[in-house]
């Protein structure tokens, strides 16, 4: 069994504070829903649970199949999950709301973006919404180089029901930052399993990402710096960027 798509959702499943926000979005815009990224389903999962159509978009197999194995019968006429890429995809359906949560816009290189907003634009329907969450990269770029493992919580091993110690370190440059993720199972008769996972961000500034946005006839609308709402700013935790189609766009 892969342990990365199970540690990834146990440890990514404790933090859900953004989840009324998709929430909100997907009642205000309506079914159905693309989800670039949809991964193990954390998202997801929730949007299905309340009522709405979700087509979930990942290029992980072992992702998919991972997430298969959550969902209960009942999501079957509300949920499609396809194994595609979110910088080359064509699925011939128009969607009110494409999202792509949970930072992973932010893994992307320069000319990925690009690709996977020139596609969900297409895929977008008029007055459709598109919407990117990524951590801020003006603060990504304040943050010390942290070369050794700092503990950041303790979790519960979702089968065994043994901790796992999660620690992170990271190296930062003026272009990306590269965050080392360790898990450390720490098996009852004294072993310690450690699984490492690592994960770029891409430092371009706010006015790149803006400008890509625009490049690929998208118009930003609102430009959030919590998932509470508030406006972003320099020192805002996260960069969440509302777009429509531009006018005069197919």
């Amino acid at each position: 069994m892969d342990k990365y798509p199970l540690l990834f959702h146990a440890h990514h499943s404790q933090h859900n504070e953004d989840l009324q926000f998709w929430l909100d979005l997907a009642s205000s815009q309506g079914s159905p829903i693309l989800e670039l990224g949809c991964g193990s389903g954390r998202v997801l999962i929730h949007l299905v649970q309340a009522g709405h159509q979700v087509l979930g978009l990942d290029r992980d197999a072992n992702m998919l199949t991972f997430l298969k194995k959550q969902c209960p019968n009942n999501f079957n006429d509300r949920l499609h999950l396809i194994q595609a890429d979110m910088t080359a995809f064509c699925l011939r359906q128009d969607f009110p709301l494409i999202i792509c949560p949970c930072n992973t816009f932010s893994m992307l290189s320069t000319q990925e973006r690009q690709s996977a907003l020139e596609c969900s634009c297409l895929h977008l329907a008029s007055a459709g919404l598109f919407v990117v969450a990524l951590p801020n990269p003006q603060v990504l770029k304040k943050l010390p180089s942290q070369p050794q493992p700092e503990l950041e919580e303790i979790i519960t091993h979702p089968i065994s029901g043994d901790p796992i110690q999660v620690s992170a370190a990271w190296n930062t440059s003026p272009k990306e930052l590269i965050v080392d993720w360790f898990y450390d199972h720490l098996i009852p008769d004294g072993r310690v399993e450690r699984t490492r996972i690592q994960i770029r961000h891409d430092l371009s500034t706010p006015e790149v990402l803006l400008d890509e946005i625009k490049n690929a006839n998208l118009d930003p609308v609102n430009i959030f710096g919590d998932f509470d709402y508030s406006q972003f700013s320099e020192n805002s935790p996260h960069m969440i960027i509302l777009a429509q189609k531009k006018s005069g766009n197919p």
